[in-house]
C-alpha cells in the first residue's frame, strides 16, 4: 500500500492543502480527455483591515500533476481549466480546481488534409504534427504508442479539430478489430487496436482467500453488475459520405417539334463550362441558366417544381427527324455503401425483423465509396453481438493503479457465462472503458477505483 500522494500545481507543492476524501479522477477512454476535480483549503491568518497572507493561488490553465509516490505513478497530469474560490470563513478559502489532462490540446489544436490511400497510422503522424499542439504521436517500432493500421482509400478533414479527427479514425480503422486512443500522462498519444492495448497486470476476484497488494483487488460482490447489452446491436450500416462529381451522358433524337427534353439528373452548377452538346454529331453551345439569359443556341434551365430541361434558346434551331441530340454534363450524387453482418444476422434471424438491426452513419469526410464501405464494415464488426459489460467498484485495500485504456482480469464464481453455456463462473479479460478514481476518508493514499469493462474475448465496440 502506497503511503503519500503529491500535488503539483505549477511546480508548486499544495499537498498539505489538498481536503482529505473529496477529490476524484474519471476517465473514459476514445469518448474525451481525463477530468479530475480537487479540493484545496487555505487557512491563512487575517487581521482587521489588513490584506491577508494567502497560501494558494491558481490561474487558469495552471499545470496539475496528482501523483501516486509509493509508486511512482502518475494518476493525473493537465491543466486547471477552471479554478474557483470562493471564502468559507473570515480566514479560510476553500478552492476548487476543474482540470482536464493533456487531451485538452487536442480539443483545440486544429487540422486539415485530404488523404487518399494512407495508412491509419500516417494519417494520425501526419495531422498531430500538423496540429503542433504539444501532443506527441510515434509508431510503436520508433519507441512509441502508435500502431500499424490498415489502408484508409481516402478520407478529408476540413477544420476539424485534432480530437475529433482521432474519433473519425478511429470509426474507420476497426474494420476487424476494435481500435481506440488517448493521450497519456506524458502527453504521449496511444492509438491502438486491442490487440495491443496494455494489461494492466491487475486482477479483481472475489476469492476471500485471496491477498490485496499492488495487483490483485476485492471489489464490493454486493454492488457490482453485469450486462448482455443488446441494445447497441447493430449488423447493417448504411453509410452516407461525401458527394462526389461524376459525367452523366443523356441522348434523345429531335422530330422537328420538340423544342425541350428533360435531363435525367440535376447537373452540378459548379461546373457549367464542362457541359458539351452535339446535335447530329456538330458541337453546338450550351449554358446553364442561372438569373440572366443565355445567348447560346441551347440552354439548360430548371422549371418552378425544381425539374431540369435542355431548351431550344431564342434563335437556335429546332432538331429535325432522327436527329440525335447528346449532352454531357457533370452531376452531383451521394456516396451511399451498405455494409451487412451475415453472421450476426443468421444469429437473430429467427426473430420478427430477421436478425436485422440497422443503423445510419452520415460522415462527409468519407469521400470515395470504398472508405464509406470501410466505415460501415467497423459498425458492424463492433457492434455485430451484444456487449458483455462490467461495473463494479474495487475495496480501499487495493494498492495498485490502473486506468481507461488498459485491460485487467475479473474472476466471479458466481456470475453465468455466456461462453459456457450460462453455467456460472467467469474468469476473463476485460477493456477499460471508464474508470472513477475516487479518495478515501481514510487518508490520502487510500482511494476507490469505479470500472466500467467490455469483455475482450468479445466483439465490442469501443
Amino acid at each position: 500500500m502506497s503511503t503519500s500522494v503529491q500535488l503539483l500545481i505549477n511546480g508548486t507543492d499544495y499537498t498539505q492543502y489538498l481536503e482529505q476524501g473529496t477529490w476524484t479522477i474519471t476517465q473514459q477512454y476514445t469518448r474525451q480527455g481525463d477530468t479530475a476535480t480537487f479540493y484545496l483549503v487555505d487557512e491563512h491568518a487575517s487581521e482587521r483591515n489588513t490584506p491577508p497572507s494567502l497560501n494558494i493561488y491558481i490561474p487558469a490553465l495552471a499545470t496539475v500533476t496528482f501523483t501516486d509516490l509509493g509508486l511512482g505513478q502518475i494518476l493525473f497530469a493537465g491543466l486547471a481549466t477552471a479554478p474557483e474560490v470562493q471564502y468559507d470563513g473570515p480566514n479560510r478559502l476553500y478552492w476548487s480546481v476543474q482540470c482536464t489532462d493533456w487531451t485538452y490540446f487536442a480539443d483545440h489544436g486544429l487540422i486539415t488534409g485530404d488523404f487518399v490511400n494512407f495508412t491509419v497510422d500516417q494519417v494520425v503522424l501526419l495531422l498531430v504534427a500538423q496540429a503542433n499542439c504539444g501532443i506527441n504521436a510515434a509508431l510503436v517500432a520508433n519507441g512509441g504508442f502508435v500502431s500499424p493500421g490498415p489502408v484508409i482509400p481516402r478520407i478529408q478533414f476540413v477544420y476539424s479539430t485534432l480530437s475529433n479527427a482521432l474519433v473519425s479514425l478511429i470509426q474507420v480503422a476497426s474494420t476487424y478489430t476494435s481500435w481506440g486512443w488517448y493521450v497519456d500522462e506524458s502527453r504521449n498519444l496511444h492509438f491502438t487496436p486491442l490487440v495491443n492495448v496494455v494489461n494492466s497486470g491487475v486482477t479483481f476476484t472475489d476469492d476471500i482467500t485471496a491477498v490485496d497488494s499492488n495487483t490483485v483487488g476485492h471489489y464490493d460482490t454486493d454492488n457490482f453488475t453485469y450486462t448482455w447489452d443488446g441494445t447497441q446491436l447493430r449488423n447493417r450500416a448504411v453509410v452516407r459520405g461525401s458527394s462526389f462529381s461524376t459525367l452523366q451522358t443523356d441522348t434523345w433524337y429531335g422530330d422537328g417539334i420538340t423544342t425541350q427534353w428533360a435531363i435525367s439528373q440535376v447537373p452540378d452548377t459548379s461546373r457549367v463550362s464542362s457541359a458539351s452538346l452535339k446535335i447530329a454529331g456538330t458541337t453546338t453551345q450550351v449554358a446553364i441558366q442561372s438569373g440572366t439569359s443565355a445567348t447560346t443556341p441551347f440552354v439548360i434551365v430548371q422549371n418552378n417544381i425544381g425539374a431540369w430541361f435542355l431548351v431550344v434558346n431564342t434563335g437556335g434551331t429546332i432538331p429535325t427527324t432522327a436527329q440525335s441530340i447528346v449532352l454531357k454534363y457533370y452531376y452531383t450524387a451521394p456516396i451511399i455503401a451498405q455494409v451487412d453482418n451475415v453472421p450476426s444476422q443468421n444469429t437473430y434471424a429467427s426473430l420478427a425483423n430477421r436478425g436485422i438491426f440497422a443503423t445510419y452513419i452520415l460522415d462527409i469526410n468519407l469521400k470515395t465509396l470504398a472508405s464509406a464501405q470501410q466505415r460501415g464494415q467497423a459498425e458492424v464488426f463492433s457492434f455485430g453481438l451484444p456487449e458483455e459489460r462490467l461495473q463494479i467498484q474495487s475495496t480501499e485495500l487495493f494498492g495498485g493503479h490502473l486506468r481507461a485504456g488498459q485491460i485487467f482480469t475479473w474472476v466471479s464464481a458466481v456470475t453465468p457465462n455466456s461462453s459456457n453455456s450460462g453455467l456460472p463462473g467467469i474468469n476473463d479479460t476485460f477493456l477499460i472503458i471508464s474508470n472513477t478514481i475516487a479518495s478515501s476518508q481514510h487518508g490520502y493514499y487510500y482511494r476507490t477505483y469505479q470500472l466500467t469493462g467490455a469483455r475482450t474475448s468479445l466483439s465490442v465496440g469501443i
